[in-house]
This record gives structure tokens, C-alpha cells and sequence, in this order.
């Protein structure tokens, strides 16, 4: 993908302008993305996603654990489909003994809840050392939720200014279809809805390994699909089909035990019979 960045209507900031008289020079960070999964490692981000940017400065120095968001502090990124843009624009350090460092999430959020690694209350500031924990609460079962691998001790000769993110899926995806066990019964089955039940929306991503914990909140339904009655184009029918897709859903990853009270799955649906004329009794 080869990636520019529009800046025709952009504001940019020139070297100096912040303070960082140490970052003289003229070339953009630019940004580069791609998923990290092995099915679609070539694709780019889809069209129009915004993500939120950490930059960490090191002068003379690589990446450690002690680095600072310093450089950037969640800034707001959008790719388009073709360019990679965000106002105020940023320069490489000209000096190639000071290095940057780069981690990213999507999708973004202004108001995203930052904690120190491992603290699951503190918060985390531009002031705080290495990655943070992010406390995350599924949007609509549909919105995947992505973090990127940290991007180390980047210079402008390392990839020609263009900071290469790699994106990885942290929700659980879960395909949901319907089956009719007796596909020659003499009768149909109209799905309605399909639900999940009594799930947990929120937890802490921690950025030491990318797993989930501490879960939290009071457990909630999760809608999969949901029938319009003004559209017959989308009705899910089983007559004699024995199975057929329903729709996907992006919960977060946890325990279904269907043993006990919760993570149920819920399905409404009607049952027509059908009489068969060579058959009165039917």
C-alpha cells in the first residue's frame, strides 16, 4: 500500500513550533497498516477508520520500558481508504541517534480509559512509563477493537518515514447460524431474533501480554440479529434447507458455560406447519 499524506487542508507544525527545536528537519511521520492475523495480513485498515496514536521520544537512545508517550499522546489518526492524515503534522528527529517509538488502537476515542500497566485504577498520562492497560466496553457487538505491536526505535531511514502498524482483533468473533435438524419435517421455522444473554461488556486489555481481565459491569444481552417485519428480503427461513447463516457478532472473549445462569443464547422464533394433501391427518 503505498501510503501519502494529505496535508492541503491540514494544519501543520513546524519544527519548533512545540519546543522540540531537537526535531529540526522536514519530514512527516507518516503511518502504514495492516492486520497481524495470518487470513488477512495484506488488507489494510477498512475505509474510514480512525485510530488513536502513542509516540514515544527517545534521544539517543531504543525502546525500553521506561519510554514516555511524550511525542504523541493518543492522537487521533484517520485513514480514508488511501492517505493517513492528523493535524498538527509531526517531524523525525534529523538527528538518527534519536529514535521514536510508536503503539496504536482503534477504534478511536477521545475519552478513552488509560490505566498503568497492571494498576487496573491509575491513570495513564503523557507523564506515564511504557504502554498502557485499556479499559474497554463492546460498542455494539459489531465495532471490532484492535491494538497494534509496538513499532520500536524508528528513525526516517528505517522505513522511509512511514511507520509501519500492525493491527491485531481483540474481541472474539462468533458466527452464529441456524440449523433444521429434520430438514424434510413438514414444517418451517422463521427466526425472529437471536440474542446473546448475560454477557460481560467491559474488561481491561493489559498491554504486558494482550489478554483480558477484570472483568466488570453487570452482565448485558448482546443482540446477533433481529428481524424487520417491513423487509421480507431479510427473513431467515428454514424449510428445507438444514442450515443457514444468521450473523456474526463481536463480543468480548470470555467463559460461555451454559450450565449455570449466564451466557445463555436466546431465539425467538414461530413454527408453520404444513398439511400434506395426500395426507388428511397431517
Amino acid at each position: 500500500l503505498a501510503v501519502l499524506l494529505g496535508v492541503s487542508c491540514t494544519e501543520i507544525e513546524k519544527p519548533g513550533d512545540d519546543g522540540w527545536t531537537e526535531l529540526g528537519g522536514d519530514r512527516p511521520v507518516l503511518f502504514h497498516s495492516s492486520f497481524g492475523t495470518l487470513a488477512t495480513k495484506s488488507e489494510p485498515l477498512p475505509n474510514n477508520t480512525y485510530f488513536g496514536v502513542f509516540a514515544f521520544y527517545q534521544p539517543g537512545g531504543t525502546w525500553n520500558n521506561n519510554r514516555k508517550p511524550d511525542f504523541m499522546f493518543n492522537q487521533e489518526v484517520l485513514f480514508d481508504g488511501t492517505d493517513y492524515t492528523y493535524p498538527p503534522v509531526r517531524y523525525w528527529p534529523s538527528n538518527v541517534e534519536n529514535t521514536l517509538s510508536f503503539w496504536a488502537y482503534s477504534p478511536y476515542d477521545p475519552y478513552v480509559d488509560l490505566l498503568q500497566r497492571g494498576s487496573k485504577t491509575n491513570a495513564y498520562t503523557s507523564n506515564t512509563a511504557n504502554t498502557p492497560d485499556i479499559r474497554f466496553t463492546v460498542i455494539d457487538g459489531h465495532t471490532d477493537f484492535l491494538y497494534s505491536n509496538i513499532v520500536k526505535s524508528q528513525t526516517y531511514a528505517t522505513n522511509s518515514g512511514i511507520v509501519p502498524f500492525v493491527f491485531n482483533h481483540a474481541l472474539s468473533l462468533i458466527d452464529v447460524r441456524a440449523e433444521k435438524v429434520d430438514p424434510d419435517g413438514k414444517y418451517t421455522v422463521t427466526l425472529k431474533s437471536v440474542s446473546f444473554k448475560d454477557l460481560y461488556m467491559t474488561a481491561i486489555l493489559k498491554s504486558s501480554d494482550w489478554t483480558w481481565y477484570t472483568y466488570s459491569g453487570a452482565r448485558q444481552n448482546l443482540p446477533v440479529w433481529e428481524d424487520d417485519p417491513a423487509d421480507d428480503a431479510d427473513d431467515k427461513v428454514l424449510s428445507h434447507a438444514s442450515s443457514i447463516p444468521v450473523e456474526s457478532v463481536m463480543p468480548l472473549p470470555q467463559d460461555f458455560n451454559l450450565n449455570n445462569d449466564y451466557a445463555k443464547l436466546r431465539v425467538e422464533y414461530s413454527v408453520s406447519y404444513l398439511n400434506d394433501p395426500l395426507d388428511p391427518s397431517s
